[in-house]
Parts: structure tokens; sequence; C-alpha cells
């Protein structure tokens, strides 16, 4: 969700006195004026409170379940199949992109791909 800003916005809050000397003890520690502390503050808050609500969150049956299909998975369906065809598909034309600029396969991972020292000695 995009939420448009600018400097203009405002945010006035009241504070009491005790809240106040504890604002200043801490961004005394940190250097950093009143409203870039304030703000890193809520910013830090907000981002805690969203993690925490947004968190996916397993009971035992879960991660029972959860490990049981790690290590009992079942067969891939038709689009699972189709899909991963696509991806080797994908996967060798991106190879052959760059095998063309002197790029080499590994040999125990062939998809991974590096660039000699000679190919980059003739680059220079």
């Amino acid at each position: 969700m995009a939420i448009e800003s600018n400097k203009q916005d405002v945010l006035k809050i009241r504070m009491d006195a005790v809240t106040l000397q504890l604002l200043e003890r801490a961004r005394g520690y940190v250097d950093l004026d009143r409203n870039k502390f304030i703000r890193l503050s809520i910013r830090e808050k907000a981002d805690a409170v969203i993690s925490e609500y947004e968190k996916t969150r397993f009971n035992a049956d879960d991660w029972q379940r959860f490990f049981d299909m790690l290590d009992n998975p079942s067969e891939p369906g038709e689009h699972m199949k189709k899909a991963a065809a696509t991806y080797r598909s994908i996967i060798a034309g991106a190879a052959g992109f760059y095998q063309k600029f002197g790029f080499k396969p590994l040999l125990a991972t062939p998809n991974r791909l590096v660039l000699p020292f000679s190919a980059i000695k003739s680059l220079l």
C-alpha cells in the first residue's frame, strides 16, 4: 500500500514529563535531533508490531505435518510438471545467452556459470 507523504505532514503529540526526559536521555546517546529520533523510534516500533502480527505460527500438529510433507513429498501433478519444464526451458535459454559471452558451466552444477580469466582478459 503506497502512501504519499511530504515534509509538510505533521504529527502533534502530547507527552508527559517523564516520557520526555526518557526521550531526551535516549536520543542523547545516539546524537540525533528530536524529530529524527521520534521518526526512527516510531518506524522501529511499527515494524516490530507488523512483523509480530504478520508472522506465520505453527502449532505442534502443523510442524509435524510440515516435516512429514518434506520427508514424504507427493507426486507432482500436471501443473507442477509443466511449471518445471517451463523453468528448465528458461534456465537453458539463459545459460545459452551467457555462454555466447564466454561464460562456462561448472561441471558439478551445470546451472551455475563462471567467467574464466581468459574471457576476462580478452575484454580488457
